[in-house]
């Protein structure tokens, strides 16, 4: 009796499972869309920035780019509305979305204005965010800049100020 229970008790060994690596990305093309933001801070009554009251706004005209994760080559653009929405179409990959500060307008009034990091060889100040899988084929993705304040001091990156900056400009 023991060795039929001992028979039974190991038949098949394991089975089930199969399922424990992520599901493979989706076929086709992702649609993707989402929000670019800033964060502003207030102004106190001596006209100095108050960190701990931030305003979250929407980056308007703002270029967004979708890149390739490996090297970074340019998937898809587009531009975000006065709400800071954005929408882009793009063949199925791991990929990084790109936020410039960078306002290109091309009607009524053409214009192409950029924030440059002269302490950086003049880059144009950019928003990343991490490498993304798709995991279906229509994602949302926001960003926001913060403005580095950490309630202490500046610890974090300061991306704010490039996109308040075309927030001015945008109001021109």
């Amino acid at each position: 009796v023991a060795c039929v229970l001992g028979v039974v008790g190991c038949g098949g060994g394991g089975g089930g499972g199969g399922g424990g690596g992520p599901p493979p990305p989706p076929v086709g093309n992702i649609t993707l869309s989402g929000r670019i933001t800033f964060d502003r801070p207030s102004r106190n009554a001596n006209q100095t920035h108050n960190f701990s009251a931030t305003q979250r706004l929407p980056a308007r005209g703002v270029s967004v780019e979708v890149l390739r994760s490996q090297g970074l080559t340019v998937l898809a653009t587009a531009t975000t509305d006065t709400n800071g929405n954005y929408t882009a179409t793009f063949a199925s990959t791991a990929f990084v979305l790109r936020a410039r500060a960078r306002l290109l307008r091309t009607s009524p009034g053409s214009y192409d204005f950029e924030v440059r990091d002269n302490t950086s060889s003049s880059a144009v100040y950019v928003l990343d965010s991490s490498v993304i899988t798709p995991t279906s084929n229509t994602m949302t993705v926001d960003l926001n800049a913060g403005t580095g304040w950490t309630g202490a001091g500046f610890g974090g990156a300061r991306s704010a100020a490039a996109f308040a900056i075309l927030d001015v400009a945008w109001l021109v």
